[in-house]
């Protein structure tokens, strides 16, 4: 069982996205305020990736090109995406 170091997400969780390119993982975590999508080079070879949804946190063993990514082999891209706020806590 994994855990989340110094955080609490209470309402979180994690699924696999579809990616057209089969030597990229693609999985997802959607938190309360955010959702983090998380990339990884599984190939041999450097992959491109491109329909990246969100700004990108991290790129470990990558380049950003014009909307798109080069990950080269065991290369991360974190990307997040902030959900909108409902309401405000007064």
């Amino acid at each position: 069982k994994s855990t989340t170091s110094r955080r609490s997400f209470a309402s979180t969780s994690m699924q696999r996205a579809r990616t057209p390119n089969p030597d990229v993982l693609h999985t997802v975590h959607i938190g309360d305020a955010a959702t983090f999508d998380f990339y990884f080079a599984r190939g041999k070879q450097g992959t491109e990736i491109s329909q990246i949804s969100g700004e990108p946190l991290v790129i470990f063993r990558g380049t950003a090109g014009s909307g798109s990514y080069t990950l080269q082999r065991n290369g991360v891209l974190i990307t997040r995406t902030n959900h909108p706020v409902s309401g405000s806590k007064e």
